[in-house]
């Protein structure tokens, strides 16, 4: 279940509340004053490592996936020919 920013119409509270996708965000009530309250565009924060390319690329291989018994190179070894 999402959890929803809301804000009241009475005092100004701002709230978050944990609800269904699917339920209606209307009838929602201030914890502080039981005011009616309206849903408010809700922000997300994403976590970064590294520069673009780092070791954090999830696309990329790992090593010791078959590859070279001699190197960590997975495929494409230009010692070997794997």
């Amino acid at each position: 279940m999402p959890i929803y920013e809301f804000v009241c119409n009475k005092c100004s509270n701002k709230f978050e509340k944990l609800l269904p996708m699917n339920d209606g965000k209307d009838g929602v009530f201030c914890p502080k004053c039981n005011g009616e309250a309206h849903k408010v565009f809700s922000t997300f924060a994403t976590i970064s490592s590294g520069s673009a390319g780092s070791d954090m690329d999830f696309g990329a291989p790992s090593g010791g996936g078959g590859g070279c018994s001699s190197c960590s190179t997975p495929s494409s070894c230009s010692t070997c020919g794997h």
